[in-house]
Parts: structure tokens; sequence; C-alpha cells
């Protein structure tokens, strides 16, 4: 929601500080509409890419650490 926010916030400036050719309203409204709320999609894409493997090799280790080498025959068991 930050994120957004301050992106429509970037883009109002731009278009105010812009002078001529004024960009369209339709342009204008893709801008602070469909293009922001794109970019926060792939912000979240990206961040979900990069935490999901990281959660699942935390996962393992600790299942491992709780039952020690035969948390691996239940880890193929959960794969298969």
């Amino acid at each position: 929601m930050k994120l957004s926010g301050a992106l429509k916030g970037l883009i109002a400036d731009k278009i105010l500080r812009v002078q001529y050719p004024l960009p369209a309203q339709g342009d204008m409204v893709n801008l602070l509409t469909v293009d922001v709320n794109q970019i926060c999609t792939l912000m979240s894409t990206v961040i979900n890419l990069i935490v999901t493997p990281l959660q699942l090799v935390m996962s393992i280790y600790v299942y491992f650490e709780m039952l020690g080498a035969p948390a691996f025959v239940g880890i193929v068991g959960l794969t298969f």
C-alpha cells in the first residue's frame, strides 16, 4: 500500500512538472492505476521468489535437526 501511494505521488509530481506537450488525460489515468498496480504486483512476486526458497531450506534444516536422518525419508515421502 505504501509503495502504491509513493509511486502515485512520484508520477503526479512528474506530470505537474512536465510543461509541453501535456500527456493525455487517459495516459495519466493509465499510469496512476494500471501501471502502478502492475509494479506493485511485480514487487510482491519478486519478494516471494526470494523468500520461498529460504523458507523451504530453513524448514528442512529444522526438520532435520528435530528428527535426524529419518527426516529425509519423510521429505522424500512428501515429495512423491
